[in-house]
């Protein structure tokens, strides 16, 4: 019996594609950002993977439970499937939980791809500035988050995409800076 992997030089040209897109897009916003739309974030994805000529394929049904895997990814020698959840952090917050990318890496882990099919997890983690205050204490708070945590640093597969200025404000007063997307595969026996 032996494992494998999505080879990590195959997920870093993903997330790396991701980012351009993603970068490209932080302007396609209003009050609430694009990032924090499920079927939004999933599209970004497609296209990143897409533009590496690879074939998506998205799950029929978004609302079905019963396909946890929200896309279907094929390379010239891979089948793969995605699943990818929102990691909500609020940021300035001492309440907030500070281990919700562990725990959405959590309820990832809980998934196992079909047979013959590696499978690719993703979180999308979306700060949130609750009373945000102004632009320079909304930059410091990312920039204090972000020096104390590294998932943003995960030798190329991650990314960090700092939405343009000002921040996005929703009309209860949260700020949304940006957003993370964090990539993982998943062992497949073969």
């Amino acid at each position: 019996m032996t494992t494998a992997r999505v080879p990590a030089v195959q997920l870093r040209a993903l997330i790396r594609e991701w980012t351009r897109i993603a970068s490209e897009h932080m302007f396609d916003t209003d009050l609430i950002p694009w990032w924090l739309d499920h079927t939004l974030r999933l599209q970004s994805i497609s296209m990143a993977a897409e533009t590496l000529g690879w074939r998506t394929k998205p799950k029929r049904n978004p609302e079905d439970p019963s396909v946890p895997w929200d896309l279907r990814i094929k390379t010239p020698n891979t089948r793969m499937v995605a699943r990818c959840v929102g990691a909500g952090v609020f940021l300035r917050r001492r309440e907030a939980n500070p281990d919700v990318i562990d725990d959405a890496w959590r309820l990832l882990t809980d998934t196992s791809p079909p047979p013959d099919t590696i499978g690719i997890f993703l979180v999308a983690v979306i700060p949130m500035i609750p009373d945000a205050g102004d632009e320079s204490a909304q930059r410091r708070a990312v920039t204090r988050w972000l020096n104390a945590n590294t998932w943003h640093d995960a030798n190329g597969l991650a990314s960090w995409v700092e939405s343009h200025h000002p921040f996005p404000r929703n009309s209860a007063g949260t700020v949304f800076p940006g957003i993370g997307l964090i990539a993982r595969s998943t062992r497949r026996r073969v």
